[in-house]
This record gives C-alpha cells, structure tokens and sequence, in this order.
C-alpha cells in the first residue's frame, strides 16, 4: 500500500496548514463575536437551558441535532451561557473536519485537482460558515468526512478496523445531521459486500466477523434515528415531509 501523502510536497503541507489555520482562527472570532441566530436561540432554550435534548423526551423540533445539543449543553455547563461555548462543538468539528479532509486529498494525484477540491471544500461559505454556529451541521460534516476516509480505506485495503471507524464516523453523523440517514444507511453495506466478493476470489480470508458486526452494531442507530425522523415528518417539522397543498 503506497503512502496517501506520496506526491504531496512539504510547501503543499504547509500552505494547507496556513490555510486552515487562518480559516480556524475567523471561524474562532465570528463563534465568540456573532450574536445568536434563531435557530442558536431556540435550541439554547428548548435544549440547553432544560438539559432535555434526547428524542422523544424532549421538545419536538428538527432543530434538535442530537450530538450538538448534547456539545452545547455541556458548554454551557462547564462554560456558562456564552456563545462560544454554545458553539465549542462546532469548532472542534472542524479540526476533525480538516484533518480528515487532507488525508482523502492527499489521495489525489492531481495537484491542480486536489487544491481546487480543497479551495471548495474549505472556502465555501455554506460549509465553513456552520463550524462557528450552535447547529448540527457542521458536526455531521465532520464526522461524515472522517466516515468517508475510512470508507476510502476499507475499500483500499478491506479492512476491518477501516469498516469499524466507518461504521462508528456514520452513526455519529447522521446523529449529528439526520439529513445524513440515507446516504450513511446506503454506504453501509457497502464494506461488507466488498469483504464477501474478496473470500469469494479467494482473496479475503480474514475478518469476516469485524465486518459483520461494523454492519449489524449500527443498524439499531440507524432505526432509532429513522424512527424519530419519521416523527418529525408527521408533525411537518423535517424536509422529507411533503409539501402541503
């Protein structure tokens, strides 16, 4: 297996380093400076304030991304009401974010390629703007990217620590953004059906189990959030729902 980083010169590391460190340090000062938007405020009171976040127990509200309303209430508490704190969940996103990021970059051969992937992906307001707010989304990219390495590498190499970190990265994604549930649920398998087709040739003989369980161990998870998902689109509260007449 050849080094991901292999083509990758020292001032590529560097500039990238350069790169997100300057994107970490606006991220930190708009999550201390910007005030609460709507969405920040309700979850701030419905969640954060009662410390009642889990699904089905709580109040009932798409804004309730499970994960970021647990980070926010534990800023809150070890922190104080503070927007920042409120957001810590957020910013921590991004280091995992960024770190996963490179390392699927890395991948590319392509310099021209890999630098314009890494120009959208960090530089597009609509993604980096969520890493200095009190959602969900910006968790759930995280911890999806960082599934989708893993995923890359199980394909790679038909891992099965690979499929596990995979597995566990999915779970917390689509806890973090439910909106994630469909592509994390049909990913799934994926590792798996890769592992039988590789016995099959003759090629796989080991880890078998460490496949089947980084299937099997998530799917009450997914169900769970299923499940909730489709209480939300009966009450009219989540995008799957129907758009009334």
């Amino acid at each position: 297996m050849q080094s991901i980083t292999e083509g990758v010169s020292r001032v590529e590391g560097v500039l990238f380093g350069v790169g997100v460190g300057l994107f970490g340090v606006y991220l930190v000062a708009r999550a201390v400076h910007l005030p609460l938007i709507q969405d920040e405020a309700n979850c701030f009171w419905w969640y954060v304030r009662t410390g009642e976040f889990v699904p089905f127990l709580a109040h009932t509200d798409a804004a309730n991304h499970f994960l970021n309303s647990f980070f926010g209430w534990a800023g809150n508490g070890i922190f104080g009401p503070e927007p920042w704190a409120l957001r810590i969940g957020s910013l921590l996103a991004y280091l995992l974010y960024v770190v996963a990021l490179w390392s699927i970059l890395c991948m590319l051969r392509n310099k021209l390629v890999r630098w314009c992937a890494f120009s959208a992906l960090i530089m597009c307001p609509f993604l980096h703007e969520y890493f200095a707010l009190f959602r969900g989304y910006g968790l759930g990219m995280a911890f999806f990217v960082w599934a989708l390495l893993h995923f890359i590498r199980c394909v790679q190499r038909r891992s099965a620590r690979d499929a596990i970190f995979f597995a566990l990265g999915s779970v917390l994604a689509v806890y973090a953004d439910l909106t994630l549930l469909p592509l994390c649920a049909m990913l799934a398998p994926v590792p798996l059906m890769l592992h039988m087709w590789g016995r099959a040739k003759g090629v796989m003989r080991q880890g078998t189990r460490a496949m089947v369980l980084a299937l099997v161990v998530p799917l009450p998870a997914y169900w769970f959030a299923a499940r909730f998902a489709l209480h939300l689109r009966r009450k009219v509260l989540c995008i799957w729902a129907p758009a009334k007449d």
